[in-house]
Protein backbone atom coordinates (compact mmCIF):
# COMPACT_ATOMS: atom_id res chain seq x y z
CA UNK A 1 0.00 0.00 0.00
CA UNK A 2 2.63 2.50 0.94
CA UNK A 3 4.56 1.81 -2.79
CA UNK A 4 1.53 2.72 -4.05
CA UNK A 5 1.98 6.57 -2.39
CA UNK A 6 5.30 6.48 -3.09
CA UNK A 7 4.63 6.60 -6.71
CA UNK A 8 1.35 8.80 -6.61
CA UNK A 9 4.13 11.15 -5.04
CA UNK A 10 6.51 10.31 -8.24
CA UNK A 11 3.33 10.52 -10.21
CA UNK A 12 2.49 14.06 -9.14
CA UNK A 13 6.07 15.01 -8.79
CA UNK A 14 7.24 14.64 -12.09
CA UNK A 15 3.59 16.18 -13.66
CA UNK A 16 4.26 18.98 -11.73
CA UNK A 17 8.00 19.35 -12.71
CA UNK A 18 7.09 18.79 -16.84
CA UNK A 19 3.79 21.49 -16.23
CA UNK A 20 3.84 23.68 -13.65
CA UNK A 21 7.91 23.88 -13.19
CA UNK A 22 7.78 24.99 -17.05
CA UNK A 23 5.99 28.46 -16.26
CA UNK A 24 7.57 29.09 -12.77
CA UNK A 25 11.13 28.77 -13.30
CA UNK A 26 13.67 31.26 -13.38
CA UNK A 27 15.14 31.80 -16.86
CA UNK A 28 13.72 28.44 -17.49
CA UNK A 29 15.68 26.75 -14.63
CA UNK A 30 14.12 24.99 -11.97
CA UNK A 31 14.65 22.05 -9.36
CA UNK A 32 14.83 18.12 -10.92
CA UNK A 33 12.22 17.14 -8.18
CA UNK A 34 12.15 13.16 -10.22
CA UNK A 35 16.25 13.41 -10.16
CA UNK A 36 16.45 14.24 -6.44
CA UNK A 37 13.30 11.63 -5.72
CA UNK A 38 15.22 8.67 -8.00
CA UNK A 39 18.37 9.21 -6.25
CA UNK A 40 16.87 9.67 -2.25
CA UNK A 41 14.78 6.17 -3.37
CA UNK A 42 18.41 4.61 -4.69
CA UNK A 43 20.22 5.41 -1.45
CA UNK A 44 17.68 4.20 0.72
CA UNK A 45 16.91 0.70 -1.42
CA UNK A 46 19.60 0.30 -3.49
CA UNK A 47 20.73 0.60 -7.57
CA UNK A 48 18.20 -2.32 -8.25
CA UNK A 49 14.98 -0.40 -6.64
CA UNK A 50 16.63 3.14 -8.37
CA UNK A 51 16.96 1.39 -11.90
CA UNK A 52 12.87 0.28 -11.47
CA UNK A 53 11.95 4.12 -10.41
CA UNK A 54 14.15 5.77 -12.92
CA UNK A 55 12.82 4.21 -16.12
CA UNK A 56 8.77 4.12 -15.04
CA UNK A 57 9.60 7.87 -13.95
CA UNK A 58 11.31 8.50 -16.98
CA UNK A 59 9.07 6.95 -19.51
CA UNK A 60 6.55 9.70 -17.78
CA UNK A 61 9.07 12.63 -18.06
CA UNK A 62 9.58 11.80 -21.57
CA UNK A 63 5.38 10.89 -22.21
CA UNK A 64 4.37 14.53 -20.35
CA UNK A 65 7.34 16.67 -22.09
CA UNK A 66 6.97 14.94 -25.32
CA UNK A 67 10.88 13.93 -25.10
CA UNK A 68 12.41 11.45 -27.31
CA UNK A 69 10.58 8.13 -25.87
CA UNK A 70 13.55 6.43 -23.57
CA UNK A 71 15.76 9.69 -22.87
CA UNK A 72 14.89 10.49 -19.45
CA UNK A 73 14.76 7.32 -18.87
CA UNK A 74 18.41 6.51 -19.81
CA UNK A 75 19.46 9.99 -18.62
CA UNK A 76 18.23 8.93 -14.96
CA UNK A 77 19.88 6.20 -14.80
CA UNK A 78 23.30 7.24 -13.97
CA UNK A 79 21.60 8.99 -11.03
CA UNK A 80 20.26 5.41 -9.78
CA UNK A 81 23.86 4.07 -9.92
CA UNK A 82 25.24 7.06 -7.87
CA UNK A 83 21.94 6.67 -5.41
CA UNK A 84 23.33 2.74 -4.78
CA UNK A 85 26.82 3.85 -4.48
CA UNK A 86 25.90 5.85 -1.17
CA UNK A 87 24.82 2.33 0.52
CA UNK A 88 28.70 0.90 0.75
CA UNK A 89 29.06 1.40 4.45
CA UNK A 90 31.73 3.71 4.60
CA UNK A 91 29.54 6.29 2.66
CA UNK A 92 26.28 5.64 5.03
CA UNK A 93 26.54 9.00 6.58
CA UNK A 94 22.90 10.03 5.88
CA UNK A 95 21.48 13.66 4.47
CA UNK A 96 24.70 15.64 3.65
CA UNK A 97 26.31 12.83 1.51
CA UNK A 98 22.93 12.72 -0.14
CA UNK A 99 23.07 16.20 -1.17
CA UNK A 100 26.73 15.76 -2.48
CA UNK A 101 25.53 12.80 -4.50
CA UNK A 102 22.70 15.22 -5.87
CA UNK A 103 25.25 17.36 -7.37
CA UNK A 104 26.97 14.55 -8.94
CA UNK A 105 24.01 13.06 -10.07
CA UNK A 106 23.20 16.53 -12.01
CA UNK A 107 26.37 17.11 -13.51
CA UNK A 108 26.12 12.93 -14.76
CA UNK A 109 22.24 13.23 -15.80
CA UNK A 110 23.07 16.35 -17.39
CA UNK A 111 26.11 14.98 -19.43
CA UNK A 112 23.91 11.68 -20.67
CA UNK A 113 20.91 14.64 -21.72
CA UNK A 114 23.46 16.46 -23.38
CA UNK A 115 24.61 13.59 -25.36
CA UNK A 116 21.25 12.80 -26.13
CA UNK A 117 19.79 15.85 -27.38
CA UNK A 118 22.99 16.49 -29.59
CA UNK A 119 22.62 13.46 -31.22
CA UNK A 120 18.98 14.14 -31.96
CA UNK A 121 19.78 17.69 -32.95
CA UNK A 122 18.22 19.80 -29.82
CA UNK A 123 21.09 20.34 -27.69
CA UNK A 124 22.37 23.69 -26.76
CA UNK A 125 26.05 24.76 -27.07
CA UNK A 126 28.35 23.01 -24.52
CA UNK A 127 28.69 26.36 -22.40
CA UNK A 128 25.03 26.90 -22.16
CA UNK A 129 24.94 23.27 -21.15
CA UNK A 130 26.88 23.38 -18.27
CA UNK A 131 25.51 26.76 -16.97
CA UNK A 132 22.11 25.26 -17.17
CA UNK A 133 23.47 21.99 -15.20
CA UNK A 134 25.74 23.97 -12.50
CA UNK A 135 22.70 25.98 -11.23
CA UNK A 136 20.56 23.46 -11.09
CA UNK A 137 22.45 21.19 -9.21
CA UNK A 138 22.44 23.99 -6.59
CA UNK A 139 18.51 24.08 -7.15
CA UNK A 140 18.85 20.40 -6.52
CA UNK A 141 20.61 20.54 -3.71
CA UNK A 142 17.84 23.02 -1.69
CA UNK A 143 15.22 20.53 -2.37
CA UNK A 144 17.22 17.23 -0.92
CA UNK A 145 16.06 17.63 2.38
CA UNK A 146 12.10 18.07 2.05
CA UNK A 147 12.38 14.65 -0.16
CA UNK A 148 14.53 13.18 2.13
CA UNK A 149 12.37 13.84 4.55
CA UNK A 150 9.35 11.82 2.97
CA UNK A 151 11.36 9.09 1.68
CA UNK A 152 12.73 8.53 5.06
CA UNK A 153 8.48 8.69 6.50
CA UNK A 154 7.48 6.27 3.88
CA UNK A 155 10.36 3.92 4.73
CA UNK A 156 9.30 3.97 8.92
CA UNK A 157 5.60 3.38 7.74
CA UNK A 158 6.53 0.47 6.03
CA UNK A 159 7.01 0.80 2.71
CA UNK A 160 8.92 -2.41 0.98
CA UNK A 161 11.24 -2.34 -1.90
CA UNK A 162 10.00 -2.99 -5.35
CA UNK A 163 12.96 -5.65 -5.81
CA UNK A 164 11.31 -7.54 -3.15
CA UNK A 165 7.65 -7.24 -3.36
Amino acid sequence: MMRFILAFSLIIIATAQATLFTFASWFGIAPNLVLVLVLVISTRFGVREGMIWAFGAGLMLDLLALDPLGSNALALFPVAIIGGLAQRPILQSGLLLTMLMVLLATVAHFSVGSIIDTLSGTGYAVSTSVRLGLITAFLNTLVVPPLYGLVILLDRFGVQSVAQA
